[in-house]
């Protein structure tokens, strides 16, 4: 599955068409596994300060712009259909999507925190009610992602910035490579500490002593925004590559309206159902 999320107005206030291309596809995440090794190897030793300098303007970057409205569309490969998407997220601790299909068909609406959605199916006129895990996403949005990386690929950030002490790091070329690991679970960061960006980002879970590629994001088109760098284009690649999504935004306001509120606004008579995937 390809997923691309495209809005109607750049960050510089240009107008563009609501409807585009497909973007590059993401690279594949032991190309990307490669090509960050390969850096550290021939790269030097970075500095705490340099590196743990650079992480923190991340950090500060995400904080800077706790709210984002965005508007865009979601492209699904080989299925030949086209989803439009308006999301509202407040920080990382809330958010609200609707999603309109071809000629303005109303598909669904969801609400959700770290610990419980709602999704309004509106082909059933149902609400369903659970728990937005990876497996649940998987099923439901055809999208295998949990919440905080849902809401990290909608805001344009990486899932979560490395504390300090928490990594190890080389620098070549410009750039930064860490890598986190941890008993089941390796990351890698390419940092542009000059820009305060990341350019990408790659996570496997270990099995057997082996790293398998769970989640890879390359981030591209950067654009001023609320103080900060925003990855206006992210290619990613699922469970090695058995899903591809193409991320593009393209329409993007740091306010939420004050009277906005981010649960559906569902009839009390509509039936809600426990979901189980």
């Amino acid at each position: 599955m390809t997923l691309l999320l495209t809005a109607t107005r750049s960050l510089d206030g240009a107008p563009m068409a609501r409807r585009s291309g497909a973007f590059r596809r993401s690279l594949a995440p032991l190309l990307f596994l490669a090509a960050t090794l390969g850096g550290c190897a021939a790269g030097r030793t970075a500095t705490t300060s340099e590196a743990d300098a650079a992480l923190r303007a991340i950090e500060a970057g995400y904080r800077a712009t706790p709210d984002m409205a965005i508007e865009g569309s979601v492209k699904v490969s080989g299925l030949g259909v086209t989803v439009w998407v308006d999301a509202l997220v407040r920080a990382r601790d809330s958010m609200k999507i609707t999603l309109t299909g071809p000629f303005a068909m109303p598909l669904g609406a969801m609400s959700a925190t770290r610990e419980a959605f709602e999704f309004y199916k509106a082909d059933e006129d149902i609400v369903l009610l659970g728990t937005p895990d990876r497996a649940t996403f998987g099923k439901l949005l055809m999208l295998p992602l949990d919440y905080d990386e849902l809401v990290a690929l909608l805001r344009g950030e990486i899932p979560r910035v490395p504390g300090p002490d928490e990594y190890e790091v080389r620098a070549e070329g410009g750039l930064l490579y860490f890598t986190v690991r941890r008993p089941a679970q390796l990351e890698h960061l390419i940092v542009d500490p000059a820009s305060a960006i990341v350019t990408g980002y790659t996570r496997s879970r270990i099995v057997d002593g082996a790293a398998v590629p769970e989640l890879s994001i390359t981030y591209s088109q950067f654009a001023t925004f609320g103080g900060r760098q925003l990855a206006r284009r992210a290619s990613v690649e699922i469970n090695g590559g058995t899903q591809r999504l193409s991320v593009s935004i393209d329409e993007v306001d740091a306010t939420i309206p004050a009277d906005a509120s981010l649960a559906l606004d569902i009839d009390p008579g509509v039936e809600r159902q426990r979901y189980r995937p």
